[in-house]
């Protein structure tokens, strides 16, 4: 389903154990050294699987970007075998929380095959790169017009 193991391991050692802090994430070398047999709850456990997409894209996040990138390959489609994957992965680490996003979102980065103008930077070229806008404007709706003030106040709201 996209779940890191490590991510796993973490969510189900907070759904019946509890650290005596604020802290909820956990490197495994950091859980061994923190659990506490006298901290396990008695209370019956609440399963939230946003919590666990949560604690997932905290742990995408902590990966190295090759790290990510290896992980990340099985997840994409055949068809974006002319594309930098590397480089997507980099743009995309930040905003995964599952690997099944990967494929989600890829349906956005085939259909600008058909616009090569737009996706031209995207290909593996010895070019600058930036991020398609779509992609930019996913988190921000806003973000229609790139004047300074609008991206401003658009980042505020």
């Amino acid at each position: 389903m996209g779940f890191l193991p490590q991510a796993i391991v973490n969510y189900v050692a907070l759904l019946g154990w509890n650290p005596g802090d604020e802290r909820e994430f956990f490197l495994m070398e950091d859980l061994i050294e923190a659990f506490d047999m006298d901290r396990i709850n008695k209370a019956n456990a609440a399963f939230s699987i946003d919590k666990l997409r949560w604690l997932n894209a905290e742990h995408i996040r902590s990966l190295s970007p090759e790290a990510f990138h290896q992980i990340a390959l099985p997840f994409y489609p055949e068809g974006l075998k002319g594309f930098d994957l590397a480089k997507i992965s980099q743009l995309i680490q930040i905003r995964t929380e599952i690997l099944t996003d990967i494929r989600d979102w890829s349906d956005s980065w085939l259909s600008c095959q058909s616009t090569q103008r737009n996706c031209s930077r995207i290909r593996s070229q010895n070019r600058p790169w930036s991020p398609p806008a779509w992609f930019l404007r996913r988190p921000y709706p806003c973000w229609r017009n790139w004047r300074t003030g609008a991206t401003k106040d658009c980042l505020k709201s």
